[in-house]
């Protein structure tokens, strides 16, 4: 079982200011009202409030009307001492504020996420799951797909269309078909993988050597070293690393794994974070991929994550750089379809996983790497 953190409370701040990264939202929530009935009315009146976004992640946080007016009229650039929030405003109300993390300790120190453009870790942060259970949603109960597409919703868009101002039609040449074409129809996601077979060690390094090892690296005058794959990568710059969830391979024994892409080599993580019966029976696996468990079934996963201080280095406070990290674990994992399907080896990516409780187990810093997708690999039944 993965074992939680205990939450941290703050206490005795010397100095506060506001918590940046917080975006706020306006809402209302019903109350019954005595006096509406009396005149008439439904005995409901709506008060107003504020609901809070972190980008960390954080379950929204419900702020009054008057909190708001509060932080509102606190300058960010300012460090504001403690003891004179609490004169003015009341140390419970102070000591609320800072339980919700709008306000927080007033350091010198650059915050984890500074490199980052805030909408995107807005959204980030805001769309990783942890324990979510994709096998409990209604999507899974329903009877079939197309139950669960047409109930409730317009007619389905149709698979193509002509956009408005196109013209005449042009009929192109078909392609020379070739063995690398052959390839590319031959790919599919593999959604049954035999449970009692093994993948062996060489196949296994030929997907790592193929996919993710580094083929080349540039020394750079800024001090970054680049480096190449057989896939694209934004800027050259690589930052999608790669760990492993064995299973079934022969000659490893079941565990988590990091790849180390430069040196081509394998190393056991021993992580106080998971049970290791959880990998024997594939629950571990399912929990990660929040419940997929004709996914979850593979000889072996390979977690995809990006690291964000290496990839925002160069990109800092770059809007687009987060959409980069998702660019380049799809061709990765393209890329191991295509070797997988080529070593007749059945393979998926996925990236409905539940990045927190991988991060816990591989006990990362989401603000400096974070886990992006997971795919994987194993014998077709």
């Amino acid at each position: 079982m993965i074992k939680q953190k205990s939450r941290q409370v703050l206490v005795d701040l010397e100095y506060l200011k506001i918590a940046d990264g917080w975006f706020f939202q306006p809402a209302a929530k019903p109350e019954l009202d005595i006096s509406n009935i009396a005149e008439g009315g439904l005995g409901i009146r709506h008060k107003p409030y504020w609901l809070a976004y972190s980008r960390d992640g954080a379950a929204p946080q419900s702020v009054t009307s008057e909190n708001m007016i509060l932080l509102n009229s606190l300058n960010p650039g300012i460090k504001y001492p403690k003891t004179s929030l609490d004169s003015l405003y009341g140390e419970d109300r102070i000591q609320g504020l800072i339980d919700q993390k709008l306000l927080c300790e007033a350091t010198d120190s650059l915050p984890d996420h500074h490199d980052w453009d805030p909408l995107a870790r807005l959204y980030y942060n805001n769309a990783r799951w942890n324990e979510t259970n994709l096998d409990g949603t209604e999507f899974a109960q329903s009877a079939t797909l197309n139950h669960y597409l047409s109930n409730g919703r317009n007619s389905a868009p149709p698979l193509t269309y002509l956009p408005n101002q196109a013209k005449s039609s042009i009929p192109l040449p078909s392609g020379t078909f070739n063995d690398f074409d052959s390839l590319l129809r031959k790919r599919r996601t593999c959604r049954q993988f035999d449970s009692n077979r093994f993948v062996s060690l060489q196949d296994f390094s030929s997907i790592l050597d193929q996919v993710f090892r580094f083929t080349s690296t540039i020394s750079t005058n800024s001090g970054l070293t680049l480096a190449t794959r057989t896939s694209p990568a934004g800027g050259s710059i690589q930052a999608t690393q790669c760990y492993i969830l064995v299973q079934r391979v022969n000659g490893l024994a079941p565990g988590l794994y990091f790849y180390c892409s430069e040196s081509h080599t394998l190393h056991l993580i021993g992580s106080n974070h998971i049970d290791s019966s959880e990998v024997q029976n594939l629950s571990l696996a399912t929990r990660f991929l929040a419940g997929q468990e004709y996914f979850a079934n593979a000889a072996a996963h390979f977690i995809m994550t990006t690291r964000f201080d290496r990839l925002f280095w160069k990109y800092r406070g770059h809007a687009k750089a987060l959409k980069v990290s998702y660019l380049d674990a799809g061709h990765l994992g393209q890329t191991l379809h295509l070797a997988a399907t080529n070593l007749n080896l059945g393979s998926y990516i996925s990236a409905a996983v539940n990045d927190h409780l991988i991060e816990q187990a591989l006990e990362l810093n989401p603000a400096k790497e974070g886990v992006v997708a997971l795919a994987g690999i194993g014998i077709r039944i």
